[in-house]
Parts: structure tokens; sequence; C-alpha cells
């Protein structure tokens, strides 16, 4: 991938008015790719570098302290990482694994606090995603708390189709993503089923109304 490209991919991500200095430092530099199935850091991972996917698609996951394994999203282009770790030195509570083949850009920790006007706008545009991620977390915390296990899947399976409205997932998946137990997605999907909402196949769902 050409800089150019990378530059053009960029603009989709970062505001070049409100960051200039970011978008420049993210616009110059080098690109490296993942194949499915490689890591892009694993939970307890301590990164050294604010890093974005312009390309691709990323599965994000934990495993908690019974040794589940908990699938909490899945995320395009756009996924940024590096982020909480440049403002407190923590390590990552989760993992995240490429689905398909990936293209990242990073920019190292230690480069962002040798620039003084660039370290500033760092902060403020991980200050404004912070708060962007707090407030999807509260949509999501009301609907686990208020919606029905039935509106819960549809919405989730649409977020994960494509145009066709096509998912390819299984019953245990879509289980850790909602955090229930398969049982009650198996039931619930039958009954959508049922109600000619979905059309179930073998680890395909698609949406029919």
């Amino acid at each position: 991938m050409t800089k150019t490209n990378s530059a053009l991919l960029i603009e989709s991500f970062i505001n070049h008015e409100e960051y200039p200095h970011l978008y420049n430092v993210f616009a110059k530099a080098k690109t490296y790719s993942l194949e499915a199935g490689q890591h892009l850091f694993r939970q307890g991972d301590i990164p050294n570098q604010l890093a974005l996917s312009i390309t691709g698609e990323v599965e994000v996951s934990y495993i908690d302290e019974e040794g589940n394994y908990v699938i909490i999203e899945k995320c395009s282009a756009g996924f940024w990482f590096g982020d909480a770790a440049f403002v407190d030195g923590g390590a990552l509570p989760y993992s995240a694994v490429a689905l398909t083949d990936v293209s990242v850009i990073g920019i190292p920790h230690s480069h962002i606090r040798t620039e003084p006007y660039l370290l500033n706008e760092v902060y403020r545009f991980v200050a404004h995603s912070i708060v962007a991620r707090l407030r999807i977390m509260y949509g999501k915390f009301d609907n686990l708390a208020t919606r029905p296990l039935s509106e819960r899947l549809i919405d989730r399976i649409k977020q994960l189709s494509g145009n066709d409205q096509i998912v390819q997932i299984s019953h245990d998946d879509l289980a850790s993503y909602l955090g229930v137990s398969r049982h009650k997605v198996s039931r619930a999907m039958k009954a959508l089923d049922q109600q000619g909402v979905i059309k179930q196949s073998y680890r395909k769902v698609k949406i029919i109304r």
C-alpha cells in the first residue's frame, strides 16, 4: 500500500483540520500487514505504539477469570489501539485477532512524547475517543438491562451482517457476544426463525425482515 493510498484512508479516521499534526504523522508512517488469524495484540500486552487499522476486520475478545472465551466485538477498519496504554502504561485486558487480512499504521509512543504539538493533539484525541467509547458502552449496558434477548440478537446480527443481510456465525459466538448461554440463544433464534424474521442454516443466518 502506498503512502498516498494510506493518507486517503486515514482521512476517514483522523480529522486533519482538528488534528493536523496527528494526521500528518500517520499519513507519512509506514503500514504493516497481518494475515487472517494473526494477533494485533494479546490480553496482557502493553502496546508501545498508537496504532490504527485502515483495512480489514478485527475480532476483540478476552478470557475471563473462569477461563471462558468471551467475544466483545467485531471491528472494521478504524480500530484504534495503544491509546489507553499511552496514557497509563497499563496492560490491555483483551486480545485482538485479524479476521481478514489487516493493514495497520502505528507511531511509537516515544516519538509522540518528543513533539509537544503532537503530544497535545494526541491527548485531546484520546480523550474524545474514550468519551465516545463510554457512550457506546452506556448504550450497550442499557440494552442488556432492558431489552428482550430476541431484539438484542437481531441488532447484533444486523451489525455483523453485510449488505446481503447474511452473517456467518454460530450460536456459540452469538452467545459470547451477548453474554448469555448458548441454550438461550438457540431457543430465541428458533423462535425468530419460526416467526419469519430470520432464516437459519449451518453457521449462517439471513435476515428476512
